[in-house]
C-alpha cells in the first residue's frame, strides 16, 4: 500500500470532524452521567461500549449517511467503521498513552491493520484508524488518526498518528453533567456481557 499522507489525510477527511467530534463528545458526556447517577467509579469495558454505542446512535440519527459518498456501518459491540473517499475508518478508543491499540485476536482487524483489505474490483483501499481519547473527567479529550501498519493481538505500529484538530473555534468546555438516555439500562446489560476483545 501507498502511505497516504496525514495532512492530505486529514484535509480529505475534514467534514467528517464536525460529525465525530460531537458524537463522541455526547457519548462520553452520556457514559460519565450514567456512572455518576450511580455514585459509581466508571467501568472501563462499560463505559467504552457506552460511549460507542451513544456516538453511533447519534451518527444514525442525524443522518450522518446521507453526507454524499458516506457509508456508515455499525459493527459488534457497537463498534464502527466509515468508507468515505477511497478511505476505510475504524473508530478505537485509544490507549491511555494515545497510541494506537492492538487489532485483537480478530483476523478481520489484523488484516485492516496490515492493509491486506482490497476493494471489490481488486483495488487498493486505504484503511485508517480514528482514535477517541477521553481525559480525566471521561469526557472526550481529543480525537486522533492513525495510518495502521501492522497489528497482532495487542501489539501494533503505525506509520504515523497525528491529532485531529477540533472544527470548532473558542469551543465551550464541556458541562460537569449530562443529561441520561432512557436506553442506557440496555446499553449496559449489552457491554456487561462483551468479552475482552470487544470492539473499542
Amino acid at each position: 500500500m501507498s502511505v497516504p499522507d496525514p495532512g492530505e489525510a486529514l484535509v480529505t477527511l475534514h467534514s467528517l470532524w464536525g460529525p465525530l467530534y460531537a458524537a463522541f463528545e455526547q457519548g462520553t458526556q452520556v457514559a460519565r452521567g450514567f456512572f455518576e447517577s450511580r455514585g459509581k467509579k466508571p467501568a472501563p469495558w462499560v463505559y467504552a461500549d457506552i460511549v460507542r454505542w451513544e456516538a453511533l446512535t447519534r451518527l444514525q440519527a442525524e443522518g450522518f449517511e446521507a453526507e454524499e459518498d458516506v457509508q456508515l456501518r455499525g459493527l459488534a459491540n457497537h463498534g464502527i467503521l466509515i468508507r468515505y473517499k477511497g478511505y476505510t475508518l475504524r473508530l478505537m478508543k485509544s490507549l491511555a498513552d494515545g497510541e494506537l491499540p492492538g487489532p485483537g485476536p480478530s483476523k478481520v482487524k489484523q488484516e485492516f491493520f496490515q492493509q491486506l483489505t482490497l476493494g471489490p474490483w481488486g483495488e487498493e483501499i486505504r484503511n485508517l484508524v480514528v482514535l477517541w481519547a477521553p481525559d480525566e473527567h471521561h469526557n472526550l479529550g481529543t480525537l486522533s488518526l492513525a495510518c495502521p501498519k501492522d497489528g497482532q493481538g495487542t501489539k501494533a505500529e503505525a506509520h504515523w498518528l497525528v491529532e485531529v484538530p477540533h472544527p470548532a473555534v473558542g469551543a465551550v468546555a464541556q458541562p460537569e453533567s449530562a443529561p441520561l438516555s432512557d436506553d442506557l439500562d440496555i446499553a449496559l446489560e449489552d457491554a456487561a456481557s462483551a468479552s475482552g476483545g470487544a470492539e473499542e
